[in-house]
């Protein structure tokens, strides 16, 4: 929850902060400067708060995803955006994971687009929530590539979920066919 409400402030008060960090390559030097400007004591309600910066993305997405797609349903473009052209170097181990996860999330996300927004929609460690996300755990093996395993965190799978939702969403108004309906 905490992590919920200070990436809210963030994208509330740190406007050209997350701009730069949505135009910013995964892994990158501005990627990492957005984030570290983020962390900026009066989003921090109540002391210190730390996180592996790939969640802290995964909270500023779902923040943004509730802010610009909350209260709308935009469609989904017909094919999953090219995750490649988000990421620093896609050959490097952590941007080759990078994109691994967000084709994963796009996977389930397009298995049920209802859930995944249920899930970026309800309030952080609500019932709800436990609920949406239970919703996609079925997809979820079907969707992570063959030969590949992995131990993965509900943080985890709940940050890339956000950043691939707001991803397709943004792709889903660019494009003149969406296909989905959200």
């Amino acid at each position: 929850m905490a992590a919920e409400e200070f990436a809210d402030c963030v994208v509330e008060r740190r406007k050209d902060d997350v701009a730069q960090l949505l135009g910013a390559l995964y892994g990158s030097a501005d990627e990492r400067r957005a984030l570290k400007r983020m962390a900026v004591d009066r989003c921090l309600f109540s002391g210190q708060l730390t996180m592996p910066s790939s969640l802290m993305r995964g909270a500023v997405f779902r923040s943004l995803y509730k802010k610009d797609f909350g209260d709308r349903s935009p469609g989904l473009a017909p094919a999953a955006p090219d995750y490649t052209v988000y990421v620093n170097d896609p050959t490097s181990n952590g941007g080759a994971v990078q994109i691994l996860m967000l084709d994963f999330a796009s996977c389930v996300i397009r298995a049920d687009v209802n859930g995944a927004r249920g899930l970026l929609l309800a309030q952080a460690a609500s019932e709800k929530e436990t609920q949406a996300f239970s919703s996609l755990v079925p997809f979820m093996g079907a969707c992570f590539p063959k030969g590949k395993s992995a131990q993965l965190s509900k943080s985890t799978v709940m940050a890339v979920i956000a950043e691939a939702m707001y991803r397709e969403a943004q792709a889903g108004m660019t494009d003149p066919t969406p296909s989905g309906k959200m």
